[in-house]
C-alpha cells in the first residue's frame, strides 16, 4: 500500500487556472507532509513528487525522483539543485521564487522522529496575497 502526493504541472488547460487552482507551495505541502507522516505512522510507503527540495526541508527523503522543471535564481547556490525537480514555470509566474531557498535545502540526513515539520517553510509572505 502506497501514497503519493503530487505537486501539478501547470500545463495544457490548467496553466491558465494554476492562480485559480493552486495554492502556494509554503501553503499546501505543510498538509502533505502532516498526511504523509500519518501514512508512515500507519505503515504505508509514502512520498511526495514534485516538491522542490527546499521546500520538504528535514523530510526530503519523501521525495520522489521527478522531471526537472524550472530552477529560478534562488536555487542558483543550492547544492541539492541537481536531484531537486524546481517548480514549474507557470508557478513561478503567478506566485515567483520567494518561497524556495538554497540556505533551506536540505544537506543531512532526514531525521524521522522531527515532529515539528513547518521549520521548512518560509511562510506565507505579502507577495503571495497579490
Amino acid at each position: 500500500h502506497a501514497q503519493v502526493y503530487v505537486v501539478p504541472l501547470g500545463a495544457g488547460r490548467m496553466r491558465g487556472d494554476v492562480a485559480r487552482l493552486m495554492p502556494p507551495l509554503a501553503m499546501s505541502l505543510p498538509h502533505a507532509l502532516k498526511a504523509a507522516r500519518a501514512g508512515r505512522r500507519a505503515g504505508l510507503w509514502t512520498t511526495i513528487s514534485g516538491a522542490p527540495l527546499c521546500l520538504l526541508g528535514p523530510h526530503h527523503a519523501l521525495a520522489l525522483a521527478s522531471a526537472p522543471r524550472h530552477h529560478p535564481s534562488a536555487c542558483a547556490e543550492c547544492g541539492r539543485r541537481g536531484s531537486c525537480p524546481g517548480v514549474d514555470a507557470s508557478y513561478l509566474e503567478r506566485f515567483g521564487d520567494g518561497e524556495l531557498s538554497a540556505a533551506r535545502a536540505p544537506t543531512g540526513p532526514t531525521d524521522e522522529s522531527t515532529e515539528d515539520w513547518r521549520h521548512a517553510f518560509a511562510g506565507v509572505g505579502p507577495q503571495l496575497w497579490l
